[in-house]
């Protein structure tokens, strides 16, 4: 990945989520997107965009990660010690209850810091016997940070950086951990903020902004500082984080403590503009120092060009062109004066080619032209040659290409403006020691003049590697808040990765014991199964040995199974019989109302069918007298009811009845005809009695 790759990255977070992140440090914008394409596996920044574009969720979990939230209560103790001795009684000195002291926490993360100062101010008013109010605004870019520092609750683990005393004052114990007292919440105000875009707040008495400026590039430093100087009391305080310095805003603010980054607010300084917003999308304007291409990346030819026409339009002393980043691309006339090949490895980067006396005004003068974006003339400047010291001039001149985004210098070193020995009216070969007061004076003072200049110049150089010093402290602070914020998630990784071991093993004692029990059961179903079969064989057995035709239906009436004896009476075969409704079978002759109401009941309040009679022309026997019963069946075996009908035919039964019936009112005529007594036929037993008189009568005959 190239550092510019993460643009369009930025400019689609931006119109997703509305925060800006092109001024960002490119270092940890780009850790912060290689770390979520190798969490999915991916190796280009391309492939990257694609994802962000397709999966909303993944430009707000990328959001997430880029506002690297590492805080803890009291963090660096004797910072806010030193809050505690001496901004806070300076603040609630000679102050009423009407005038509440304002405190705006900047980056307040999960609310730690917030709560911290919260607590050290009410121990100091407590100490001070002084009821002064205090607010304390803090705002977050991250909306669910400001949420969980909303709540007040933490984890037990805070016992390691808040003392037993203060959990005792401060905090209530619950089941998660600890939760901030009422006292302390109520003083805190926690919202959602973006400093570079929504109005800051006013008249504040101390800001707190630390370790936030060291994520954003110097442009956007300077941009927060002069919000910060906006909302501060005159007088106010802010603190910054260890790492950071008031930079490039130095004279909007007085060090008041060093060590601990507590600065005064200056008076003076304008109101910053609310408006700022670097562009989406837009390209960055790339300071004249900062990260440029390699020399080899660079074409010469334009360069050389653009120098070509500012020489020919000015002069044509020595000179070199070199690139933003300070590597020489083109030698211009007799360079050896003033520069020479560094020892060790070729170089062509030009502070390291400078000869003696020359480094710290050309660098500075190169500072200062790209800065002001015009040419920078540097006076009286001596370099060393074999001779002594040689003096000259050297003009630094800024060239920038209208076609293309490349930036560089024209480095000039001039020996003609140089003042000599005759103009301070000595001749050449006279010493020193022959001139006289007056020229000895004018020698002093020019001397003294180059000297200060000198001094000024290596003052000013010095400064810049300090401040260098301290962005690269910064870079290295950010740097170990995302190694720190890095360990924080594998940790939190492995405890998930050990918790998911946990359940995995309890899931799989889990599937051991349930088949450990379908194996039981397999067995016990493999038996159960043994016994419908071998019950089932049995039934059908049972009722194959019937001789009156039997039906079993389920409890919609279907016939399930019928013996052999249905079939052979009622001259019908399995398939036009199994399956089908009682009803359908034949010609409908079981189709009776009155049946389908017995049946029906019979399911409902388990009662019989006893002797039903019916009378029928059946399809293939004809007309058939036959007898019903019926009976519920319930078994363990089978998941609903079923019905077991018996019918048989007394069609023949019927008939000698009705021939005995015959018989017996052809008898009892003739019993009238003859004068007996009466005659009595048993039919249903098959037996005829005559009356007593009967034999008397037939005797006496």
């Amino acid at each position: 990945m190239k550092p510019s790759d993460h643009a369009m990255i930025a400019e689609i977070v931006h119109r997703a989520l509305g925060v800006d992140f092109t001024h960002y440090k490119t270092n940890t914008l780009m850790r912060r997107i290689g770390r979520r394409m190798v969490l999915h596996t991916m190796t280009t920044m391309k492939e990257y965009e694609d994802y962000l574009r397709r999966n909303p969720a993944e430009v707000e979990a990328l959001f997430q990660d880029i506002l690297i939230s590492v805080t803890t209560f009291f963090r660096d103790p004797e910072s806010f010690e030193a809050l505690a001795q001496t901004v806070f009684p300076k603040m609630l000195e000679g102050r009423s209850r009407e005038d509440a002291v304002r405190i705006w926490t900047l980056g307040c993360s999960t609310g730690e810091e917030a709560y911290s100062l919260a607590m050290v101010y009410a121990e100091c008013a407590e100490a001070a016997g002084r009821d002064i109010p205090m607010q304390l605004f803090a705002t977050d870019l991250n909306s669910t940070c400001v949420a969980k520092a909303r709540t007040g609750v933490y984890p037990a683990s805070i016992e390691q950086h808040v003392s037993p005393a203060r959990l005792k004052r401060f905090f209530t114990k619950v089941e998660t951990g600890y939760r901030i007292c009422k006292e302390i919440r109520d003083l805190c105000i926690f919202s959602r903020h973006n400093v570079l875009g929504d109005p800051p707040f006013s008249r504040v008495d101390l800001i707190s902004c630390r370790n936030m400026l060291i994520y954003m590039e110097p442009v956007l430093q300077k941009q927060v500082m002069a919000l910060l100087h906006y909302g501060l009391k005159p007088s106010g305080h802010l603190w910054l984080g260890r790492s950071e310095t008031a930079g490039a805003s130095r004279a909007l603010f007085d060090v008041e403590d060093a060590r601990n980054k507590i600065f005064v607010r200056r008076s003076g300084g304008s109101a910053p503009s609310l408006a700022f917003r670097p562009a989406v999308g837009g390209s960055r304007v790339e300071p004249f120092l900062g990260a440029a291409p390699a020399p080899s990346q660079i074409p010469p030819n334009n360069l050389a060009k653009e120098a070509e026409r500012i020489l020919l339009a000015k002069y044509v002393p020595p000179g070199v062109v070199i690139s933003a980043a300070m590597e020489i691309v083109q030698f211009r006339g007799d360079t050896g004066p003033y520069l020479a090949p560094p020892a060790g490895t070729p170089s062509l980067h030009l502070l390291k080619m400078l000869r003696e006396g020359l480094l710290v005004s050309v660098r500075a003068a190169i500072m200062r032209a790209g800065e002001e974006g015009r040419p920078v003339r540097e006076e009286r400047l001596r370099v060393k040659s074999d001779q002594g010291f040689r003096e000259l001039a050297v003009e630094v001149i800024p060239i920038k290409l209208s076609d293309a985004k490349q930036s560089g210098f024209l480095v000039l070193f001039d020996e003609h403006g140089k003042p000599d020995r005759r103009s301070l009216g000595l001749r050449d070969d006279s010493p020193v020691v022959n001139t006289t007061a007056e020229q000895i004076a004018a020698i002093t003072n020019d001397e003294l003049v180059r000297l200060t200049q000198e001094l000024a110049a290596t003052r000013e150089y010095l400064q810049v590697v300090v401040e260098q010093h301290e962005a690269a402290n910064e870079e290295l602070q950010s740097s170990n808040e995302e190694s720190q914020s890095a360990n924080e998630e594998m940790q939190s990784v492995n405890e998930e990765l050990e918790t998911s071991k946990e359940e995995i093993q309890s899931s799989n004692e889990e599937l051991a014991t349930v088949n450990d029990e379908l194996n039981t059961r397999n067995l016990e179903l493999g038996k159960l199964n043994s016994t419908l079969q071998r019950a089932k064989d049995y039934a059908e057995s049972i009722v194959a040995s019937i001789r009156s035709p039997l039906l079993v239906l389920d409890a919609a009436l279907r016939v399930k199974t019928a013996s052999p004896t249905f079939y052979k009476s009622f001259e019908v075969d399995r398939k036009a019989t199994e399956g089908r409704l009682i009803y359908d079978l034949g010609n409908g002759q079981w189709n009776i109302p009155g049946l389908r109401t017995l049946l029906e009941e019979l399911l409902v309040r388990n009662s019989e069918i006893t002797d039903y009679p019916v009378l029928h022309h059946f399809e293939n026997i004809g007309v058939r007298t036959m007898i019903l019963n019926a009976k519920r069946l319930v078994s363990e075996f089978e998941e609903e009811s079923l019905i077991v009908l018996a019918i048989e035919d007394v069609t023949d039964r019927v008939r000698s009845d009705a021939i005995l019936r015959e018989s017996e009112a052809r008898l009892r005529h003739a019993a009238d005809a003859a004068g007996l007594t009466y005659i009595e036929v048993d039919f249903a037993r098959g037996r005829l009695r005559i009356a007593e008189n009967w034999f008397p009568a037939v005797s006496s005959g």
